[in-house]
């Protein structure tokens, strides 16, 4: 008879009790595999370790934190080894696992029990904590943790090592069980491969274009699986081709197909240039193509087919014609499309900042005695400025004529006779303070590496050279004199010449001629030669975009003293003063010029810098506005748009057309006068009488409610 354990928790203690005597009769029956039924009842989960180690021989190390009551029924008897499978069924039913650690077993929380010594094996039978490793064949192990995850216990651990394609998974044994089963379905070799597809006559990406286009429309709606995908080598001219079987044989079809030579203009393409100027770039493609062509025979080195390569350019279309091998037109092909780009733009500012101060201090007292007789005199002429002297001066006066007289005081005293001897003296002072602050901001816009020059000035003529023919009659005598001048212009303001070059990092490297030329103005009021100011600087940088450098400056400070007098009685104390003539000059010159590189790279930032200069204008046109101008109204000068959007539709003034304003007047009248009935008049339109005038339309609206008059009008 088999014998029945069973525990209620009214006799606890007594089942306790009896725990002593069952070990031995158990002990027996364990050793030969006699079955037992086994029934717990709210029974102290420490009681059914101690039994089930009584019962299967196994030694258990209990951790302090497991209790709980357990409750074990059992309607049938059971083997050891299926007693112990059902207290490792309860343990996880608790949450807890049993961890083998050599000879014991570890009885522990489920949460703490992949940390522990967790045995790795290949025996997956019973509910116990176990480690597996897998080893991935056909698809990616880091592909599969996301799939296997949402199975395992929460308690579970699973990761992959991509370098070996391997799964480690930490579970009880059952499910892992259950992993390994889906893993082995989805780890197969599909039909899956990769053709390569090497072709002779048709260009690789071509094909793949044409297939990538089929494939879009007949694969449409259809399993992903069946689709086939397709890649073009530039490097060997190939088409790679992956999918399924069925799939890859109808694509090396339809490529066997489109892979054949044709008769005429195969060799001969068309290649329309969307930035790079052709004519710029057929030299370089024609030095491609002679190294393309060029190949070793025999240890030496000729060029074989030159005449099969033939590059031209149409200037009018911008499109480049290139007759060549397939071979050598797909690398020619490859260079033009890295050249072909749209090179990007740098705004260019530059600042210049000039500050002079200039001043001078001039005294002298000039003579003048002579003798209309005898035509004897003397006089004195100090520092040329005085306008011809005093003795032209004298002569004025004596014409009754407006004497010519230097700047500044000029205090004459004297006696003049038309039969005598007449004195004059000509006392001339002069204070004159000069300040010049000259702020200039010339601005260009080039592309990348293009050179580009602004001007600002004015084109001055200089004359390099006179001559004189002395011209003879038909008669022998002498003829008219024919005075003529060689002349040479020449460009005076302020020139910018610039070559920026962006590098990377957003850094540019600017080549730079700047050059600040003015005319002097002449002492010498006679003086024929023009006299230029002329400040240059030509050096290259590199500047940050957006980031303002100094490239150059001046700081200038002359002092020119100019001391003249009359030999001895200049010299006299006192009295020498009379016979002597000061001036002292004093000029002083800061000159500073700046740069400020941007690039602008998209069409936001040409916008901006477009509209913030495009405004700049239109306020100095309302400032001008506002102060208004001599002998104009307000609303007649001239004005920018407010947007920069409508910059070719500036309206034009009624004012400036009279014959249409008549027109709007005449409406006015038969309007208010109720002549017309409102909103079925048509528009007025009138012809200029003269064909090469532009018509003028002018259209008047009215509202039937409270008879407003709108006016508009057109033209161009």
């Amino acid at each position: 008879m088999i014998p029945t354990l069973y525990l209620n928790k009214r006799f606890l203690n007594q089942a306790i009790l009896l725990l002593s005597g069952l070990a031995l009769m158990l002990g027996s029956l364990t050793a030969h595999s006699q079955p037992v039924t086994f029934n717990f009842e709210n029974v102290d989960i420490r009681v059914v370790i101690s039994t089930v180690s009584e019962l299967t021989g196994k030694n258990f190390v209990v951790s302090n934190k497991v209790s709980g009551k357990v409750t074990v029924i059992s309607s049938k008897p059971l083997s050891s080894k299926e007693i112990y499978q059902v207290f490792l069924s309860v343990l996880e039913v608790h949450g807890y696992s049993a961890v083998p650690s050599g000879s014991v077993i570890k009885i522990v929380r489920s949460i703490k029990a992949k940390r522990g010594a967790i045995p790795t094996t290949g025996d997956l039978s019973g509910n116990q904590m176990v480690t597996q490793v897998v080893h991935i064949k056909n698809v990616s192990a880091l592909k599969l943790t996301p799939i296997l995850r949402p199975l395992m216990h929460a308690h579970g651990h699973l990761g992959a090592y991509s370098p070996t394609n391997t799964l480690i998974i930490t579970d009880r044994a059952n499910i892992i069980r259950k992993l390994i089963n889906i893993i082995k379905r989805i780890d197969k070799v599909g039909n899956s491969e990769v053709d390569i597809v090497p072709l002779r006559h048709a260009s690789a990406a071509e094909v793949v274009r044409i297939l990538n286009f089929l494939n879009r429309s007949y694969y449409k709606g259809r399993n992903a699986k069946q689709q086939v995908r397709v890649a073009a080598d530039a490097r060997t001219n190939s088409v790679l081709v992956s999918g399924e079987q069925s799939a890859r044989l109808r694509m090396r079809t339809i490529i066997s197909h489109m892979d054949t030579p044709l008769h005429t203009g195969g060799n001969t393409h068309v290649i329309y240039l969307k930035f790079v100027k052709s004519k710029d770039l057929v030299p370089i493609l024609k030095g491609i193509s002679n190294t393309i062509r060029s190949k070793k025979v025999k240890g030496k080195v000729t060029t074989q087919s030159a005449k099969q390569v033939n590059i031209q350019a149409d200037e009018r279309t911008n499109s480049i014609i290139v007759t060549a091998p397939p071979d050598t037109f797909r690398s020619l092909k490859q260079v033009i499309d890295r050249l072909d780009i749209r090179r990007a733009q740098v705004l260019v500012e530059a600042i210049i900042a000039e500050v002079s101060v200039d001043k001078a201090r001039e005294l002298g007292v000039q003579w003048f005695i002579g003798n209309s007789k005898n035509g004897a005199g003397a006089a004195t002429n100090f520092g040329g400025s005085s306008a011809g002297g005093i003795g032209n001066f004298a002569n004025s006066v004596r014409n009754r004529q407006v004497p010519n007289l230097a700047d500044g005081l000029n205090l004459v005293l004297g006696r003049l006779t038309g039969g005598g001897t007449s004195v004059a003296v000509l006392l001339n002072a002069l204070r004159a303070d000069t300040k010049t602050n000259i702020l200039s901001t010339p601005s260009i816009v080039t592309l990348d590496n293009q050179k580009a020059e602004i001007v600002v000035g004015q084109n001055v003529p200089f004359v390099t050279g006179s001559f004189t023919n002395n011209g003879s009659g038909a008669s022998g005598s002498n003829g008219s004199v024919n005075p003529f001048q060689t002349i040479r212009r020449q460009d005076v303001g302020i020139t910018l010449r610039v070559t920026p070059q962006i590098n990377h990092g957003n850094s540019i490297q600017l080549e730079i001629d700047q050059e600040v030329s003015s005319i002097r103005p002449s002492a010498n009021s006679g003086a024929t030669d023009i006299i230029t100011n002329k400040r240059s600087i030509k050096t290259t940088v590199t500047v940050e975009n957006g980031q303002v450098i100094i490239l150059g400056g001046l700081i200038d400070t002359r002092l020119v003293q100019l001391n003249q007098k009359v030999p001895i009685l200049g010299s006299i104390p006192l009295l020498g003063r009379l016979f002597r003539y000061k001036k002292t000059t004093k000029e002083k010159r800061n000159l500073m010029v700046f740069l400020r590189p941007v690039i602008l790279k998209s069409k936001h930032i040409r916008n901006a810098v477009t509209n913030s200069k495009y405004q700049s204008v239109r306020e100095q046109q309302l400032l001008l506005r506002a102060r208004g101008a001599y002998g104009l109204k307000r609303s007649e000068t001239p004005m920018l748009n407010k947007s920069i959007q409508n910059i070719t539709n500036t309206p034009i003034p009624v004012d400036k057309l009279p014959q249409e304003k008549a027109n709007i007047d005449t409406k006015r009248s038969q309007l208010k006068s109720n002549k017309v009935n409102p909103g079925t008049h048509k528009p007025v339109t009138t012809t200029n009488s003269n064909p090469a005038s532009h018509t003028r339309k002018v259209k008047i609206k009215t509202s039937a409610k409270d008879n407003n008059t709108t006016e508009e009008y057109e033209g161009d």
